[in-house]
């Protein structure tokens, strides 16, 4: 499935269904993908006339056409408004429960996330980490929210080994690390030595969007 291109400004959907049917021994009705897909009621509109959320359904639409057992989707959810894109999102996972393979491009980490059982994340050409979501996100920096009954010292945070950074917010304070755990036992311990009882600890997991720039951030400090 491609971004743009490749099909007549005059023709409609369901002609365009119609047509790339017939390459097929076997095909998808046209009357199912358009019902799938949000088409009906402009299953008759002029490909030029339809919008940019449409084209892009058509194109899914055609993609799906032959039943593929493996599918190639370039940024399937490109223009689309939240509610298409997830309707878009409920098909690739329909797709995925049926056993069809699912090579997909995207910008949306979220939907990367949601998605995917593998993931590679390219940057300038080159892939930079890859795995499955849950691993990817378990390297990335998280936050936590650290709270006492007694102010904290930022001196105090910030000598925890597995602290990164610390900033102020509220009634509290915001400490970055890459390993939660580490972290939480470590504050545990020096907030008692300290004499303060913490009242309250959040943590912040890392999204895939969060690995992304963390991963690239370092590469362009290189």
């Amino acid at each position: 499935m491609l971004q743009d291109g490749g099909l007549y400004p005059a023709i409609t959907p369901e002609e365009a269904l119609t047509l790339f049917a017939t390459f097929y021994r076997e095909a998808r009705p046209a009357a199912e993908l358009l019902r799938v897909l949000g088409l009906e009621e402009v299953r008759r509109t002029r490909y030029r006339r339809l919008s940019g959320g449409e084209r892009q359904r058509l194109r899914l639409a055609l993609a799906l056409l032959n039943r593929p057992r493996l599918i190639f989707l370039d940024e399937p959810t490109a223009g689309l408004d939240p509610q298409a894109r997830r309707s878009v999102w409920t098909l690739i996972e329909d797709l995925r429960s049926q056993g069809v393979t699912v090579v997909l491009t995207t910008h949306y980490l979220e939907e990367a996330e949601r998605l995917s059982d593998q993931v590679s994340i390219i940057d300038h050409g080159r892939v930079i980490a890859a795995g499955r979501p849950h691993e990817l996100t378990r390297r990335g920096r998280s936050d936590v929210f650290v709270r006492g009954d007694s102010p904290l010292s930022p001196d105090l945070l910030t000598a925890v080994p597995s602290a990164l950074s610390a900033r102020e917010q509220g009634a509290g304070w915001i400490v970055e690390t890459r390993d939660t755990a580490a972290f939480l036992t470590e504050i545990t311990h020096a907030a008692q030595r300290a004499g303060v009882r913490l009242t309250e600890l959040r943590v912040g997991a890392a999204s895939l969007e969060d690995v992304y720039l963390q991963l690239t951030e370092r590469r362009d400090a290189e």
